[in-house]
């Protein structure tokens, strides 16, 4: 049976050169050939994305069931615990990966492609925001100790009836290397139900170093103390 809740996207990336140098550090001396770089990476980066909604089937301390799929982790329980609506999501940024055998032209590569697919993730963030009292953000296996990496297999099993071109891949996050997959939740742009005290789970959440943590650990934008709202849209 065809699955008939999935929209797909495609995108036309339009990268900020000065704001990717400076992010990036390049050097001046280098800015010519990353900016020839960055022209080769606009015209094969053309990301595209799937977000199927999902339905909250069963829903434990440790464990949830979504669309038929099963999922782990009590990190993860507790954020869908106060979801409003969950959605499943592939991103690829491009059909096929673009290299370069000179080390430092890799590592911008690596830094493009990542960036491709995060202003895709903002955007499908903002297109599924539409209630002003709520903020969306997105979690993904393997990048937090909170969801680990074997996750991915019954994500991309929601999507099996579609053509992403994304698989799994060893210790990668899949194949093509420039992609992401995960979850997209909806939560209240309330207080997260941590104590005042901090993070039952991670501890304090003091700076933006203990918010860090506190995301790690918990697969949380913010926690209650560290900020007492989800302040906006997040990846």
């Amino acid at each position: 049976m065809a699955v008939t809740n999935i929209k797909s996207y495609s995108f036309v990336w339009m990268p900020e050169p000065a704001r990717l140098a400076k992010k990036l550090r390049v050097a001046e001396a280098d800015r010519g050939a990353f900016e020839d770089m960055l022209m080769r990476a606009k015209a094969a980066y053309k990301p595209k994305a799937w977000v199927r909604t999902l339905s909250l089937e069963a829903l434990g301390d440790d464990f949830a069931m979504l669309s038929g799929a099963w999922f782990e982790g009590a990190p993860l329980a507790a954020v869908l615990s106060l979801a409003r609506r969950v959605w499943a999501y592939v991103v690829t940024a491009a059909a096929e990966p673009i290299n370069s055998k000179d080390a430092r032209e890799a590592r911008w590569l690596a830094s493009l492609g990542e960036e491709a697919v995060r202003g895709a993730l903002e955007r499908i963030c903002a297109d599924l925001s539409t209630d002003a009292e709520e903020a969306v953000f997105a979690i993904s296996p393997g990048a937090s100790e909170a969801w680990p990496a074997s996750q991915r297999e019954p994500l991309l099993h929601l999507f099996a009836n579609v053509e992403t071109g994304a698989t799994p891949t060893g210790n990668r996050l899949l194949t093509p290397r420039d992609g992401a997959l995960g979850f997209l939740i909806a939560q209240n742009r309330t207080p997260c139900g941590h104590d005042a005290g901090g993070c039952g789970r991670c501890g304090s959440c003091d700076g933006p170093a203990g918010r860090a943590k506190c995301r790690s650990a918990c697969l949380m934008p913010f926690c209650g103390r560290c900020n007492g709202k989800l302040a906006g849209n997040t990846v």
